[in-house]
This record gives C-alpha cells, sequence and structure tokens, in this order.
C-alpha cells in the first residue's frame, strides 16, 4: 500500500472545518501533519475537537510550514487576498495545491500561479464543488453532446444574506474579513458570486466578451449586489444576478439553446439536490441522472489527481485566471459605467 498523503491545512476556520476537513477524513490514504492559522485559538480547538489531527504540527505562517514540514500538497482556505502567496510559496515548496475559490484576486496573479505551476509541474485545482454535483455533471454532458444546441441566452442568479450575516459577525466579533477590500478583494461578486461565475462558464462552455455591470455596495467599502449582462463568444447574451442582501436564499440557472433549454433550481431543494428540468419542443422532464450517480467533491477528486487514478475535472488555474478576468471586467464596467471587456 502506498504512503499517505502528507497533507497541510492553511486556513482553519469555519470553511475547512465544515467543509473540506470531513471529506478529507474519510480517505484512509490521507495524513494531515499540519495546521497553519494566524489565530492559535483556532488551530488549537481544531486539534482539540478532531482527534485525528492531534498529532498535527501548527503554525502561524505558512513559509514556515513549508520548510519545516515539506508537506506533499496543502488545501488552502484562507482570506482571498492571501491565496497568492499561499499558493506561489507552496508550490515552490514542491507541493500539490487544493486552494478555495477564487484561486486569486487579479488576473496578474492568476499568470503568475499558472507560470509557478508549469515549472514545478505540480497540480492547481481550484474548489468550486458545484461542478461535481450530480446535476451538474450531467447538465454538462446534455449541453456538450448538443441537447440543447447552441447556447443563444443564459439567466442566472444566486441569493444570499451575506450582507446581514457578515454585520451580524462584525458585532458579534468586531470583525469580518470578507468585507474587507484589503483581505477580501472584493465583496459578493468574489465570494458566492465566484461560485456562479464558474458554473456559467462550465456549463456554457463558452468564453464570455464583454460585460456590462452595475453594483450596490450599501453601506461597506465591498461591493454587495451586482447585475450583470454578459455577451459571449459565439453569440450567446446572459443575464447574472449576484444578490448579497436577499432574504432566503439559492441558485437558479436557465440556459436556453436553439433546441432545448436546462433549469437548474437549488431554492426549496435538499441540499447539495437540486430540481433540473428539461425542456424540449415535444417534451418537459426532470432531467434524468444515471441509476448510481457519481458523488464526489474536490477534495476527494485532488486526492485522486495526485495518486493518478483520474484526469484533472475539477477547475484548474486556467479556469481561475478566467474566473478572475471576469470579475474584474465588472468591477471596472461597474466603475466606469461603460462595458468592459474581458481578458484586457
Amino acid at each position: 500500500m502506498a504512503e499517505p498523503i502528507r497533507l497541510a491545512l492553511i486556513g482553519c476556520g469555519g470553511n475547512m472545518t465544515r467543509a473540506h476537513l470531513p471529506r478529507l477524513l474519510d480517505q484512509d490514504e490521507v495524513s494531515i501533519v499540519a495546521l497553519v492559522d494566524p489565530v492559535t485559538a483556532t488551530t488549537r480547538a481544531l486539534r482539540e475537537n478532531q482527534p485525528v489531527v492531534a498529532d498535527a504540527v501548527t503554525f502561524a505562517d505558512h513559509e514556515e510550514m513549508l520548510n519545516a514540514v515539506q508537506p506533499d500538497a496543502v488545501v488552502i482556505s484562507s482570506p482571498h487576498a492571501l491565496h497568492h502567496p499561499q499558493i506561489i510559496a507552496s508550490l515552490r515548496a514542491r507541493a500539490h495545491v487544493l486552494v478555495e475559490k477564487p484561486m486569486v484576486n487579479t488576473a496578474a496573479e492568476a499568470s503568475e500561479v499558472i507560470g509557478a505551476r508549469d515549472e514545478t509541474g505540480k497540480i492547481v485545482m481550484v474548489s468550486y464543488q458545484r461542478r461535481f454535483e450530480p446535476s451538474v455533471r450531467q447538465m454538462k454532458r446534455v449541453i456538450a453532446s448538443g441537447g440543447i444546441g447552441a447556447a443563444e441566452l443564459i439567466t442566472a442568479q444566486v441569493h444570499q444574506s451575506w450582507y446581514t450575516n457578515n454585520l451580524r459577525r462584525i458585532k458579534r466579533t468586531g470583525q469580518s474579513w470578507r468585507v474587507r477590500q484589503r483581505l477580501s478583494g472584493g465583496g459578493q461578486l468574489n465570494d458566492t458570486g465566484s461560485h456562479l461565475i464558474d458554473l456559467v462558464r462550465h456549463l456554457a462552455g463558452l468564453p464570455p466578451a464583454r460585460v456590462t455591470a452595475r453594483q450596490q455596495r450599501l453601506t461597506l467599502e465591498v461591493d454587495v449586489n451586482s447585475a450583470i449582462m454578459a455577451e459571449f463568444q459565439g453569440g450567446a447574451i446572459a443575464t447574472i444576478a449576484i444578490g448579497g442582501n436577499v432574504h432566503g436564499g439559492g441558485t437558479d440557472i436557465t440556459i436556453a439553446g436553439s433546441e432545448g433549454t436546462l433549469h437548474y433550481r437549488t431554492v426549496g431543494q435538499p441540499p447539495r439536490q437540486p430540481w433540473v428540468e428539461w425542456r424540449r419542443a415535444d417534451q418537459t422532464e426532470p432531467l434524468p441522472l444515471p441509476e448510481a450517480p457519481e458523488q464526489s467533491s474536490p477534495d476527494h477528486h485532488f486526492i485522486d489527481i495526485i495518486r493518478g487514478r483520474t484526469e484533472m475535472a475539477g477547475a484548474t488555474a486556467e479556469d481561475g485566471l478566467r474566473v478572475a478576468q471576469f470579475s474584474e471586467a465588472v468591477w471596472r464596467s461597474a466603475e466606469t459605467g461603460e462595458p468592459a471587456t474581458v481578458g484586457v
């Protein structure tokens, strides 16, 4: 049996403990050897509450950890602005990288990540977990096989109580890095909106060419609500709404093509079980899923890639670059009031 993959966790807050760690702990071939977080109480609590990481060495600084431990791979779930230096340092330390969204905050940073990945030959994967939902995988197959014809019109929206949740966090703890430009790199567009941008791009299979956007900051220094009109290469158009001050929450995506329509909706659905409808000229039906749909996650897939059991099917560093390019265009358009070209 192969030696366990020696894994370090960088950023040990809520998302790491609620999402990544449970998925990593059900894999026998992973050994978590290091925990990194600037807040000592965070790593201490994690070690106390999760016996399986009780022997992991704790650090406040990722560079110190990389030099001392030399892990095989890292999972990064830290404030967005820290992703870039942490990814670059990890790659140079010869570690594979799974990083939370967004990969980085700018296209320039994304290009540097791609360069470092190519120089080291290590894996960089972005943790866009929606790509691993069985319904999303099936939608991708239907679209790629021509099941709705050529995509023409896309409508997509994601709604959350992101604004009020962060205000409550500030009132309770005195801070929330997600609403600080210096740490987050942007607001809801760069947070949950990043998932929606990637999902629309992934499903449509078309590169966006130009956007026109308007944003609201309300009382914050970062964006809360975004309304975006996007034009894609090939002629498809899209309206994208990213709501950060909406009571309730959910995601709704419609992709209308020349031969049919797919409609994805999470509102009122069980977790990770969205409702998807496939409409064609002669019928409307729930999207049929495989009898034994694939159950996976970015974390499981990351380990499979390291082990050489599968090819990359998750979001690559190039996908991270394209999301950064799209987000930068949205911010430029919202700032100037004019359309902005994606990738310029």
